[in-house]
């Protein structure tokens, strides 16, 4: 979602370069704001699942609005979309921090794996985002495609996980 918010400024603003610094430090806002929120909460693996389906929703949303997003310009278009991408990065970000609670061995046993598959998710997303589903499928389709993706993996966790059965050797 957020490589498509920063493109979708782009179309409406006339430039991303200029104010790339903006839009990065807005995502960045938020992640902090959402990591700080996500090592609070009560129920960890809950929060995983719910931040989950929120940045389906999120997702959803900012398809919907694609048509009214195209139409701002100007101040109107920096102060929204520096608070989308603040909310784009805010979403992750405390799932990312209730992720590590959630997981046995603590926040220190988890953190530099948890953080490095984070940081090669998002930047894979980047990378095919930018390049293969935009030119393809346009702003719009881009946005359903995440949202999708997003649902299979919100579905994946609240799934209840199967028991593994122990190997008969023999």
């Amino acid at each position: 979602t957020q490589v498509v918010l920063m493109l979708a400024f782009q179309v409406a603003t006339g430039a991303l370069y200029r104010e790339l610094g903006l839009l990065v430090a807005g995502f960045l806002a938020g992640a902090a704001l959402g990591s700080l929120a996500g090592a609070w909460v009560a129920r960890p693996l809950r929060a995983v699942q719910v931040l989950d389906g929120a940045q389906v929703a999120f997702a959803v949303l900012a398809w919907v609005l694609l048509p009214i997003l195209a139409d701002l310009r100007g101040d109107q278009a920096r102060v929204f979309f520096s608070l989308a991408v603040a909310l784009a990065g805010a979403l992750p970000g405390a799932q990312f921090a209730a992720a590590t609670r959630a997981i046995a061995g603590g926040p220190g046993a988890v953190a530099g794996s948890l953080y490095a598959a984070d940081l090669l998710g998002a930047s894979l997303a980047a990378l095919a985002t930018s390049t293969l589903l935009v030119p393809a499928l346009g702003l719009g389709g881009a946005l359903l495609v995440m949202a999708g993706l997003k649902a299979a993996t919100t579905t994946a966790l609240v799934l209840p996980a199967r028991p593994s059965r122990p190997s008969r050797a023999g």
